[in-house]
């Protein structure tokens, strides 16, 4: 997954990079399965299929379709290198990760309440409860 999502990053033409979007969609398509099978949830499988469909065919034909319209073919020029682009892309997924742990949303409602009778929350809402 990581080495597709370099690849998007360095990839100039966009013909490519809307290709290396497909190959990523069906990478997590995969693994949205492979989780369904492990863990016996069968709406994963749905979901994959869904995704298969949309990000795998869908999206990319409008999208080459899109761009047979027009004469450019050549990614928008960057103004951050690779290396600058991944360094920013680690910096921002470090601070949504510990901006959301302050949070603690799991916490703070899969508990139930402290009433006398036995009510739950939704067991889809997460799978501690």
């Amino acid at each position: 997954m990581l080495v597709i999502e370099f690849g998007m990053l360095q990839a100039t033409l966009l013909r490519a990079q809307i290709r290396l979007y497909a190959a990523q969609s069906v990478v997590i398509s995969v693994l949205a399965v492979v989780v369904a099978f492990a863990r016996d949830v069968p709406e994963l499988y749905g979901l994959a299929t869904f995704s298969v469909l949309l990000k795998v065919v869908a999206v990319p034909l409008v999208m080459l379709r899109l761009l047979r319209r027009t004469n450019q073919e050549i990614a928008g020029s960057r103004s951050l290198g690779v290396a600058s682009m991944v360094l920013l892309a680690v910096a921002v997924a470090a601070f949504g990760f510990f901006a959301s742990a302050r949070f603690s949303w799991a916490a703070r409602y899969c508990r139930p309440p402290r009433w006398r009778w036995r009510w739950r929350w939704p067991s889809f809402w997460c799978r501690a409860c």
